[in-house]
């Protein structure tokens, strides 16, 4: 039989094996969770949009209301047009005003002065 060697953990130290042994199992599970947090980042960059891409080359952002019921107006069913003809000659007829009442930093104001 070949030579004897010393035991390389020492009996009366047994807190140090276990130290280095629990530090080694966090490092590598630290490594594996980021591997895979950097692999989730590449799979999110993937994601489809929730609206299709034409609908923002298309979208002016001064169309709404009318201008906007207006334009999808051909596609709706007849009854759904039919109270759009109804809303819009409501809002013709009652001479609604143009612009808001109160300006930008007066709504501003009672909407910051509301305890939410």
């Amino acid at each position: 039989m070949g030579p004897v060697l010393p035991n390389p953990i020492p009996q009366t130290a047994p807190s140090f094996w276990f130290f280095r042994t629990v530090r080694r199992s966090l490092t590598r599970l630290s490594l594996v969770a980021l591997f895979f947090w950097l692999g989730c980042l590449s799979v999110r960059a993937e994601l489809p949009l929730p609206t299709p891409m034409d609908h923002y080359e298309k979208f002016k952002p001064g169309l709404t209301g009318l201008a906007l019921a207006s334009a999808i107006f051909p596609q709706l069913d007849p009854t759904a047009q039919q109270i759009l003809l109804q809303l819009k000659s409501f809002v013709e007829t009652t001479n609604l005003p143009k612009t808001p009442p109160i300006s930008k930093e007066q709504a501003l104001i009672l909407v910051k002065s509301v305890d939410w």
